[in-house]
């Protein structure tokens, strides 16, 4: 290996050169002065060092180190940071850390929603102690009263039963009626006058021809036959006669004929709810009534044979 050269040399001076003066003798126009002592000459070379044996590493002054080679297979590099390079545990530590806020800020607002939550049953609960038991069953002391056992509905007996809550005139379809007559069923022809015109029947007692005044309703005669009833009388069909007053109390607010109606006797299976005139009945002085009339045939010569039964209304 060879050394660098050092800074380059001057270039070689030319001559010619005064002559040097004697040892001691002063320079041309300077002074004579005895030297103090002898004068040094030129500086001794540094003594050589003999280069290594072949194969031996280099040093000296303003060399590098020998190359000693890689390191080996899992023995950890040694040394500064290379400028710049930052540690990956900081960016690790910092993670963690804003996990672990996480954490913590849930757990807060978890354990205040129980809270809140707790705070609620506890209101409502003390709100609940602190409202009055209700009434059992409409008694005001809070008792418990056995309830009614439930009974099946009965029909129309002749024992008369507690005056009805309404206003005369009204009929109540809970009330108890009894019947009108002994025997209960009465059968009734209705014969057709000659050509046209009416025949006045009275439910009441009943009877077929009585006077206008009395009459409920009519057979009325005009190309076929019909039944026509009072203004002040109140008239529903049914589906069959076997029926009781409250079902036909039940439809007379809800589904009684108009008051000009007209009824074709040959009607098939004709049942109708008859409710007698109050007024009438306060004026005869006779028992308000529900009468049931039932169509049982109509003969060749137009005669009507009709089943009534009838029921009083309570007072």
């Amino acid at each position: 290996m060879t050394v660098p050269p050092s800074d380059p040399k001057p270039p070689p001076v030319t001559g010619p050169f005064p002559p040097h003066p004697a040892v001691g003798a002063p320079y041309p126009g300077q002074p004579a002065y005895a030297p103090r002592g002898p004068v040094p000459g030129p500086l001794p070379a540094p003594p050589f060092s003999a280069p290594p044996s072949s194969g031996g590493p280099v040093s000296g002054p303003g060399l590098a180190p020998p190359y000693s080679g890689p390191p080996a297979t899992g023995v950890p590099m040694t040394g500064p940071a290379a400028p710049g390079a930052r540690p990956r545990g900081g960016f690790l530590i910092a993670v963690t850390l804003v996990a672990v806020l996480v954490s913590l800020i849930s757990a807060v607002i978890a354990i205040y929603a129980v809270g809140v939550a707790n705070d609620a049953k506890r209101t409502a609960a003390s709100a609940s102690a602190r409202q009055p038991a209700p009434a059992a069953n409409g008694n005001p002391g809070g008792t418990t009263q056995a309830a009614p056992a439930a009974t099946t509905p009965r029909a129309a007996t002749t024992t008369a039963g507690p005056r009805p809550t309404t206003s005369p005139g009204e009929l109540d379809p809970k009330a108890v009626f009894t019947e009108s007559w002994s025997p209960s069923s009465v059968n009734l022809e209705i014969h057709p006058p000659s050509g046209s015109g009416s025949r006045n029947i009275d439910l009441d007692k009943p009877e077929v021809g009585a006077a206008g005044d009395t009459a409920d309703m009519e057979l009325y005669v005009y190309n076929g036959e019909f039944f026509r009833f009072d203004e002040k009388v109140k008239v529903v069909t049914m589906n069959s006669p076997d029926v009781q007053p409250n079902d036909c109390a039940t439809k007379f607010d809800t589904s009684r004929l108009a008051v000009d109606a007209q009824i074709n006797v040959k009607t098939e299976n004709l049942t109708l709810c008859i409710n007698t005139s109050f007024a009438d009945a306060q004026r005869q002085g006779i028992k308000w009534k529900i009468v049931l009339l039932h169509v049982n045939n109509i003969g060749a010569d137009g005669t009507v044979n009709v089943s009534l039964k009838a029921w009083n209304v309570p007072d």
